[in-house]
């Protein structure tokens, strides 16, 4: 076979993997032939040949593993026959999967309730063999499985490192396509249950948008995947249609991101350039991951202090603070979200956002309340509490101040728009 990836700076990064991991890693080829390893691996777990006498139960699950790690986006978690944990991830060369970076076995349990649980069987037929096993098991690393997934995003980063970047972009693509269409095969089934046609959900497009303005990134892509679905249901399957959905949908993200601080001069040339993408795009699965990086990257431009070392502090705050903007908001609180002194945050604030702590939050009240004043089931006393203001006189000196009209001017203007 000819190689198109770095076998040495495969077997570095395998070394190098075990090292920080504490979990030993093997460097091998998709039909298991190891070409280097490091640490504790699984030809030198002897629990197999005590028990059943070989290896042949765990090389079929390697195997089974690796075809899974390529399918479910460059990585895998799983239990060998004998409930010891493992995890793969596939490097990826010109012409597919060249080799894999197989981390394990590991316990995630305590030993002794390892013994008790998986090994009870063997145990009640063989207890001549539990001093031999418990020997055995002492060698064996544990993961606590709050850990393990960081292990496999780890392993998941190494085998990147080496693979063609073209190749791993493409397992991104398939993972991202794979989760949504599990979300779209839901939703398809939902409505059937219903029997009901789709409607467009406007309740998940304005979860995204919030989602977006609190910086919940995970929140905001989960809810993204699952607008696509029903987008791809409500366009008849076709390309054309989803894409006239997205523009929309492009249109009311910048415009959030805006209103989230971002530099209008940079969503404008965004803008553009993702409408340019955009009209280049022509496989599904590459639109949903392209797509994805979009409402990431908005974030990021919404959430974005330059080279501020408390970049992340005041991501945090600025966070919180629009989650409960209908609750009392002090800058002791908001200090306390950033980890800082309410002093030295307010200093802080000022500096890299160019407003005082209270104008901001004025200012994220007034937004809010312009968004909701759409919603005519809402009086204007309700738009006002929602936004954490209680008293009516007080919300129209602010509402007037930062718009420059009155809240019942404004939204009967606003309304009359959304009528025409």
């Amino acid at each position: 076979m000819e190689f198109t990836v770095d076998l040495d700076l495969a077997a570095s990064s395998a070394r190098s993997f075990s090292q920080a991991a504490g979990v030993g890693c093997l460097l091998a080829l998709p039909d298991g032939e190891v070409i280097a390893q490091a640490g504790y691996v699984c030809e030198e777990c002897h629990l197999c040949t005590e028990i059943k006498g070989n290896h042949t139960g765990c090389a079929q699950k390697h195997s089974h593993a690796l075809k899974e790690a390529e399918r479910f986006g460059g990585k895998y978690v799983y239990f060998c026959p004998h409930g010891l944990g493992f995890a793969v991830s596939p490097i990826m060369g010109r012409v597919g999967c060249e080799a894999k970076l197989l981390a394990g076995p590991f316990l995630m349990a305590d030993a002794e309730d390892y013994l008790s649980l998986e090994l009870a069987g063997y145990l009640a037929e063989s207890p001549q063999n539990e001093e031999a096993l418990r020997a055995l098991l002492s060698e064996v690393p544990y993961v606590p499985p709050a850990r393990v997934s960081a292990v496999s995003n780890m392993l998941f980063l190494a085998a990147g490192f080496v693979s063609s970047a073209q190749e791993v972009t493409h397992l991104r693509l398939q993972e991202a396509s794979d989760l949504l269409q599990g979300q779209i095969s839901a939703y398809i089934l939902q409505i059937k249950q219903e029997e009901r046609v789709a409607p467009y959900p406007y309740d998940k497009e304005q979860a995204l948008l919030e989602a977006m303005a609190q910086n919940r990134r995970k929140d905001a892509n989960r809810l993204l995947n699952e607008l696509l679905g029903v987008i791809l249901i409500i366009s008849g399957m076709s390309f054309s249609r989803m894409k006239s959905h997205i523009n929309e949908l492009l249109v009311l993200m910048s415009r959030k991101a805006v209103e989230n601080g971002a530099d209008p001069t940079l969503i404008q040339k965004s803008t553009h350039q993702y409408y340019q993408d955009l009209s280049r795009i022509q496989a599904f699965e590459e639109l949903c991951f392209w797509l994805s990086e979009v409402v990431n990257h908005l974030m990021t431009l919404a959430f974005d202090f330059g080279d501020s070392r408390y970049a992340r502090s005041l991501q945090r705050a600025i966070a919180y603070l629009r989650a409960h903007l209908h609750e009392k908001l002090t800058l002791e609180k908001l200090a306390a979200e950033a980890f800082l002194s309410p002093a030295y945050f307010s200093r802080v604030f000022k500096k890299e956002t160019g407003k005082t702590v209270q104008q901001f939050i004025v200012d994220e009240r007034m937004k809010k309340a312009v968004s909701l004043m759409r919603r005519r089931e809402l009086t204007l006393l309700e738009v006002a509490g929602l936004v954490g203001i209680r008293n009516q006189s007080l919300f129209n000196r602010l509402f007037k101040k930062g718009l420059g009209t009155s809240p019942g001017e404004y939204r009967k203007q606003l309304l009359k728009k959304c009528d025409i």
